[in-house]
């Protein structure tokens, strides 16, 4: 599965209960980069064959737990 980045938000670790149709996960951040306007972050989720590569408002330091909230309408199936 792939999900495009944009579909994709970045919270503090243990928001609740998703809602109905998204799926949370948690993830570790192991990079941050400025990219003009915003921040490029790797990070690291369980089970996930390479690190998802997501654009944030905000500067996260490696090691950060963070949550991960996608709508399950915008992951691709890839074959």
């Amino acid at each position: 599965m792939g999900v495009r980045p944009e579909h994709v938000s970045i919270t503090g670790e243990h928001q609740g209960t998703p809602r109905p149709g998204t799926l949370q996960l948690q993830a570790t951040v192991t990079a941050c980069a400025y990219t003009g306007g915003s921040y490029s972050i790797s990070c690291e989720l369980p089970d996930a064959q390479a690190p998802w590569v997501l654009e944030h408002h905000a500067r996260l330091d490696p090691g950060t737990r963070v949550q991960v909230t996608v709508a399950e309408e915008r992951l691709i199936r890839i074959t």
